[in-house]
């Protein structure tokens, strides 16, 4: 069945004023990590505030009268933690590698690209590989990228804001 349109919450902030670009950075987010005051669920929490705070930073930017004309969103590695990635890694994670994947794949879309998206402003998000993200094998030298974990995790988004057509959202 054809996807419902997608409710686009149009930017409210100023469209005169100085342009500016909003620059953000969210990496070593390590979903699955289990240590004394970190979990998945600490870590769910974060991404809902680094949400709200970004949101609320672009609406305040505009209020004092510049013009947010370009979102760049940098997703730089370490988002999960890995089971795999060494033979005792699951005695610190909360959760298998897998389910790691999906839990950012839900939380950074649901919480972070997904409200910046609605505001319609031209939004780029690059995603590179971070070294917790693999799963135990020989790094490859070959499109290292595609042997990371965090590959189809970054491929995941892209498909949802292409399925949810976000056109302002591209993936560089």
């Amino acid at each position: 069945p054809a996807r419902a349109p997608v409710d686009y919450k149009p930017f409210i902030g100023g469209q005169v004023g100085t342009p500016i670009t909003v620059e953000l950075l969210l990496s070593d987010l390590q979903i699955g990590k289990r240590s004394p005051g970190y979990d998945t669920q600490v870590a769910r929490k974060r991404l809902w505030e680094y949400g709200r705070a970004a949101l609320f930073q672009i609406e305040q930017k505009a209020s004092v009268g510049y013009r947010v004309e370009r979102i760049v969103l940098g997703l730089i590695g370490d988002i999960i933690e890995s089971d795999q990635k060494h033979d005792n890694s699951g005695r610190a994670t909360d959760s298998s590698t897998a389910e790691q994947i999906y839990d950012a794949i839900e939380g950074i879309f649901e919480l972070v690209i997904e409200p910046l998206a609605k505001l319609g402003i031209k939004f780029e998000i690059y995603g590179i590989t971070g070294n917790h993200d693999w799963d135990g094998h020989d790094l490859n030298m070959f499109e290292p990228d595609k042997n990371h974990l965090s590959w189809p995790l970054f491929r995941s988004m892209e498909l949802l804001c292409r399925r949810s057509e976000y056109s302002n959202v591209s993936w560089v």
